[in-house]
C-alpha cells in the first residue's frame, strides 16, 4: 500500500511539476501521510524539505522561501492527491549525488540554513544501521523523532529498507 500510494504521490507530483527537480516541501505533524510524501516526492525524483507544524508559522514560510520549494504538501493534500491518481510504476532515475533530503537548522545565527543530504549519503548511513542493528521483517520500529531531525532517516528507512514495520509515534505520546 506505501509502494501504491507514494507512486501515485510521485506520478501526481510529476504532472504538476514537470521536469523541474525543485525540492517540495511536507509540512505536518507525525502522520502516516508524511512518509507517503516524502518517498512520493523522491520518487519524482526530487528531494523534500520536512517541516513540522509546531515551529512558528514564520519560520516555515522562510524555510519553503529559502529551500527554493517549487510546492508545499501537507496530508491533506496528500490525501486528495490520492483520491484523484491511480498508481502507477515509477521510473525516475536517481544517482547518489542528487538530493534526498533537506533538513533546516537554526545555525548559529537562529536563521533555517539548509543543509543538503544526498541519495548516496542517506544509503550509506541507512546500509551502515542495518549493519548494526541487523533488523528483519518481523520487527517493529517506533518512529518518534521528528522528521525535521536526522535521526528520522534511521527511524523510517532502516526499517522499509527490511521490510519491518513503522510505527508512527504521534507527538503527544511521544512527550509521554
Amino acid at each position: 500500500a506505501l509502494r501504491a500510494q507514494s507512486d501515485a504521490l510521485a506520478a501526481w507530483l510529476a504532472e504538476r511539476l514537470g521536469d523541474d527537480r525543485a525540492p517540495v516541501a511536507v509540512i505536518g505533524h507525525k502522520e502516516p501521510e508524511m512518509l507517503v510524501a516524502f518517498l512520493g516526492v523522491v520518487k519524482s525524483g526530487r528531494p523534500y524539505v520536512p517541516i513540522d507544524l509546531s515551529i512558528p508559522a514564520q519560520r516555515a514560510e522562510r524555510i519553503v522561501h529559502n529551500a527554493g520549494a517549487a510546492l508545499t504538501l501537507t496530508p491533506a493534500l496528500v490525501r486528495e492527491a490520492l483520491a484523484e491518481t491511480p498508481a502507477s510504476a515509477v521510473t525516475q532515475r536517481v544517482a547518489g549525488e542528487d538530493p534526498y533530503y533537506i533538513l533546516f537548522t537554526s545555525g548559529s545565527t537562529g536563521r533555517p540554513k539548509g543543509v543538503t543530504l544526498t541519495h548516496g549519503n542517506a544509503t550509506s548511513f541507512v546500509d551502515w544501521a542495518r549493519r548494526v542493528v541487523q533488523p528483519s521483517p518481523d520487527d517493529r520500529f517506533s518512529s518518534h523523532a521528528p522528521f525535521h531531525f536526522d535521526l528520522s532517516i534511521l527511524d523510517l528507512y532502516v526499517p522499509l529498507s527490511t521490510g519491518a514495520s513503522v510505527v508512527i509515534i504521534d507527538e503527544e505520546t511521544g512527550k509521554d
